[in-house]
């Protein structure tokens, strides 16, 4: 159930990409779909670097050098894992957490929409596994998915982008209702 967050943070991407990214070029990035490269991709278009979309090739440049790093990094920590002393690989254990902490804390600090919703969805996971009526019937894992997808609900209902068409609002035009394809 954790990994059906890919689902929405592809969507959010998928609305950012620019015409030249056909829908096999989106197939063909969907297998790169990480929180980080996600990250990057809607920093990038929330910088006005490309008015006109993220083009498939910028997509396709994050997607590979994620793919690079993530791959060497496994190789360098199977075989230079041993050098390292037991109290120097411990703290190791925290560095996914601190990376998600380091994806959220700067867009939480430069919008309060951003950081809204981050409050939201933290409140509504706290409530969902700390309250044992709830923490009996519904995994963490769930838990998780249902407050962030919640949260970014609400946002996309109450903090709307001035220049994003809402996703809730019906194309105007069969060009419109195609043109994300």
């Amino acid at each position: 159930a954790l990994n059906l967050r890919y689902v929405l943070l592809s969507l959010a991407v998928a609305q950012r990409l620019a015409p030249d990214a056909t829908l096999s070029r989106r197939l063909f990035l969907a297998m790169g779909v990480t929180d980080e490269n996600i990250a990057l991709a809607v920093a990038r278009h929330a910088s006005g670097d490309y008015p006109g979309g993220l083009p498939w090739r910028y997509m396709l440049g994050v997607l590979a050098s994620s793919y690079l790093g993530w791959n060497l990094g496994t190789v360098a920590g199977a075989f230079g894992a041993h050098l390292l002393p037991a109290d120097r690989l411990a703290p190791l254990g925290i560095a996914l957490y601190a990376m998600f902490v380091a994806i959220v804390v700067p867009a939480a600090r430069a919008s309060r929409r951003m950081l809204a919703c981050v409050a939201l969805a933290a409140a509504l996971n706290l409530v969902l596994t700390l309250v044992p009526a709830l923490a009996a019937r519904i995994s963490p894992s769930v838990a998780m998915l249902v407050s962030g997808t919640a949260a970014a609900l609400v946002g996309a209902i109450f903090f709307p982008h001035a220049d994003e068409p809402s996703a809730l609002r019906q194309p105007s035009s069969p060009r419109e209702a195609t043109s994300h394809l």
